[in-house]
């Protein structure tokens, strides 16, 4: 199947396919190699001597991956508009753009070019001579009907463009494209005859960058957990990508070549539709349309990623025949109501909903959630980021090795988080109160914030709870947050922290805890939970009684500014014990209740008064002892 942008061409007219150049050279290698002339671990530097110094490690398989760090001497990267056709010389080694090679990802066409220099250099003529003699005649590809833009070196060896800079790429016809399609197709195998190793194309064809390759900065194109040698790979497809919507892509489950041509350097809309169409057609399945009007959500395999986009206004619901290799949703609100597949999974600024029935699952690696991500079924991935709104419904699982709330990211929800947690943001769970259970680890650091909903003594129906089966480390803010139709007593006890693996460090401030004259809600640790318990103000030891005891707990711990608790004197909650946390001790010093009784009794007044200028004498005192001695 061809499709032509531009109008009035056919399938046989001319296009510059720049990037296509790419896919040609990864043709080039398995023959190279069959030939035992050079390896994908072959050192570049045997065969360009001037690589040596900066770039000794940098072999073929670093280039064709986009993980060399290769930049040349004069070239600006990222690529600038006022460049297109790249550097004047290639050839010439820059300083590199990172190191080790293989431990970032920057898409780049020059280490490409710099690829068909030592393959010319193996070799001894240029890549389209060998090209069309190893390849192009046994598909009939025919000589002078297509053409490879070159370089010339400073030895006068022609260099056939790599990565396929302007005017230096493969200019070529829609069918000639689809003939090397074909061949991929089947597995390098052209009337009988074997072109192309199966085992290469098996490799070709599949992820070769893991997610665990970060993205470098300044690399305009992502690609870990995507990219093959020279192919962007999805579930069931992989494509050729090139510069103005110039495409070749092959389906192997539907036996599909799709190559689109021209001049076009928009978006295409409606381009998941007709792939949605193409599908049913083939394979009989149905495909969403809401209205009847031919408008389909775009599931666009044919960029970076692939999309699940919605027209404005419309829901795309993603039936159980869908299985793609990367998933972004872009706007509106997708569904997932079966089972499905994915590789890796963004929510960029629109909502994903995980169905009661749903089980997003199986090879996803990485969840990215910058919109809203709504699991009220099962989703299950290795790594999830959540940047954006994560909620889990009370039915909800999400199963991830790693699950992490980033600044400016919320967690809510009352549901199961399967593995470990680590909170740089806001985790308050619930939409009102709840339960949010958590299988491993919880880890806050200190940007992130815990909120705690209370209405009455109830765990899950009446305040906020976290259950947690591994360990808790806790740093960073709890924040209180009390229903105004309900007043704790003295005495009340709300747990909402348990931790089988135990409880260390604290949170460093905590918000809420003074709620009347009479009461506070002091923050207690205990091994393996967290209580919030009704206290009166001041009783460090929640003995009941507001006295000298406590005071002397308050006096250990004066000028300790950071990582106190209710328990080592600060009565306040701001994480350290200061003339405040004094202050809150001696408005209540002499209250106290008794277990028969929660009634606050207030001592004789002319007694605590005594009392109390006699502490505030000696409070003064140790502040100036404390500013004198620089303290």
């Amino acid at each position: 199947m061809h499709r032509n942008l531009h109008s009035l061409v056919t399938i046989t007219f001319l296009f510059p396919f720049i990037s296509q150049a790419l896919y040609a050279q990864q043709m080039v290698f398995p023959a190279v190699i069959d030939d035992g002339l050079v390896t994908l671990d072959t050192l570049v530097s045997e065969y360009v001597p001037s690589m040596a110094a900066e770039y000794p490690e940098v072999t073929p398989r670093h280039c064709v991956t986009h993980t060399s760090g290769y930049v040349a001497q004069d070239e600006i990267y990222p690529p600038s508009s006022s460049r297109p056709e790249g550097p004047e010389d290639p050839f010439t080694p820059g300083s590199p753009l990172f190191n080790p090679p293989g431990s970032q990802y920057a898409y780049a066409n020059t280490p490409l070019t710099q690829m068909m220099n030592v393959l010319t250099r193996v070799i001894g003529e240029p890549i389209q001579d060998f090209f069309q003699r190893r390849i192009g005649d046994t598909i009939g590809l025919e000589a002078g009907s297509w053409d490879w833009g070159h370089y010339e070196t400073s030895d006068r060896l022609l260099v056939d463009g790599g990565g396929g800079d302007l005017h230096r790429g493969v200019i070529i016809c829609a069918e000639d494209l689809a003939r090397l399609g074909h061949l991929h197709l089947n597995q390098g195998i052209w009337d009988g005859h074997e072109v192309l190793s199966p085992e290469w194309i098996a490799e070709a064809t599949r992820v070769q960058v893991p997610v665990s390759v970060p993205r470098h900065p300044l690399s305009p194109v992502d690609g870990p957990g995507e990219y093959g040698y020279g192919w962007w790979i999805g579930s069931n497809w992989y494509a050729a990508s090139g510069y103005e919507n110039n495409f070749m892509l092959v389906y192997p489950d539907w036996n599909l070549i799709v190559t689109i041509l021209g001049h076009n350097n928009a978006n295409l809309p409606g381009w998941g539709g007709f792939i949605n169409q193409v599908k049913a057609a083939i394979m009989g399945t149905s495909v969403w349309d809401e209205n009847g009007d031919g408008r389909w959500g775009d599931i666009d395999p044919i960029s970076n990623n692939s999309r699940w986009l919605t027209e404005d206004g419309h829901t795309l619901l993603v039936y159980p025949e869908r299985q793609l290799g990367n998933a972004i949703v872009k706007s509106d609100t997708v569904s997932v109501d079966m089972d499905h597949t994915v590789n890796s999974l963004t929510i960029d600024s629109g909502t994903l909903s995980i169905a009661d029935i749903g089980n997003l699952s199986g090879d996803i690696v990485r969840i990215n959630v910058n919109g809203s991500l709504m699991v009220s079924g099962k989703l299950r991935a290795t790594t999830a980021y959540d940047f954006g709104i994560l909620s889990i419904a009370e039915t909800g699982v999400l199963e991830a090795a790693s699950t992490c709330v980033n600044s400016g990211g919320l967690l809510t929800g009352s549901g199961k988080i399967i593995g470990s947690l680590s909170n740089y943001g806001s985790v308050p769970p619930g939409t009102s109160t709840a339960i949010l259970d958590i299988s491993s680890n919880y880890t806050q650091y200190a940007a992130g914030m815990i909120e705690i909903e209370i209405a009455g003594t109830q765990p899950g129906s009446e305040h906020d709870a976290l259950v947690i089966e591994g360990s808790a480390k806790l740093d960073g803010h709890l924040e209180i947050v009390l229903d105004p139709l309900y007043t704790p007593l003295l005495g009340d006890e709300i747990e909402i922290l348990t931790a089988l693996g135990g409880v260390s460090k604290t949170f460093a401030t905590v918000d809420g805890v003074e709620t009347m004259p009479d009461l506070s809600l002091a923050v207690l640790y205990e091994p393996n939970r967290l209580v919030i318990r009704g206290t009166l103000p001041g009783d460090s030891n929640t003995d009941n009684d507001v006295n000298e005891d406590d005071f002397q707990i308050w006096h250990g711990n004066y000028g300790v500014v950071s990582g106190k608790t209710w328990q080592t004197g600060d009565n306040d909650g701001d994480g350290d014990v200061d003339g405040n946390d004094f202050l809150v001790w001696q408005r209540s010093f002499g209250h106290h209740t008794t277990h028969e009784s929660l009634a606050v009794t207030v001592p004789e007044p002319s007694s605590t008064l005594l009392i109390a200028l006699g502490i505030s004498g000696w409070f003064g005192y140790l502040i100036t002892k404390t500013a004198i001695n620089g303290r």
